[in-house]
């Protein structure tokens, strides 16, 4: 009879590593190019905020917003001539990319998790079939 046996601890490397390559080199790295612009959009539509903020406040002692530090006066100084409708226009369309992004991000992390538990099985049920006839009985 046998026992079986079971880890404890991490993940190894090369379960990782089976995993990506089950993925896909072109789509594991479509999948991290996504999340990453994802991410981008996001930072970048939180410092137009704050760039916004920074540049249409009235009060000589306010503190400038995390993130709006050194160098970007001159972005500020130029934005304050900007009229609300082009400023908003800026953040749609930060956020419209980061709707995309995060569209193609759940769409190429579904797409890549389905193609790992396919190629997965397949391995497994061809090891299955593969196995000696000694394991059935």
């Amino acid at each position: 009879e046998a026992k079986e046996v079971r880890a404890v601890g991490a993940i190894q490397g090369r379960v990782c590593s089976s995993y990506c390559a089950a993925v896909g080199a072109w789509l594991a790295g479509s999948i991290l190019a996504s999340l990453a612009v994802m991410q981008a959009t996001r930072n970048g539509a939180d410092w137009w905020l704050a760039q916004w903020s920074a540049a249409v406040a009235t009060d000589p002692g306010h503190v400038t917003p995390a993130g709006a530090g050194a160098g970007t006066e001159a972005i500020q100084k130029a934005i304050a001539s900007w009229s609300p409708a082009d400023l908003l226009g800026v953040l749609a369309g930060i956020a419209a990319a980061n709707a995309l992004a995060t569209l193609a991000r759940s769409f190429l992390f579904a797409w890549g998790g389905l193609r790992a538990a396919r190629v997965t099985h397949d391995s497994f049920v061809e090891s299955l079939l593969s196995a000696p006839l000694s394991v059935w009985d």
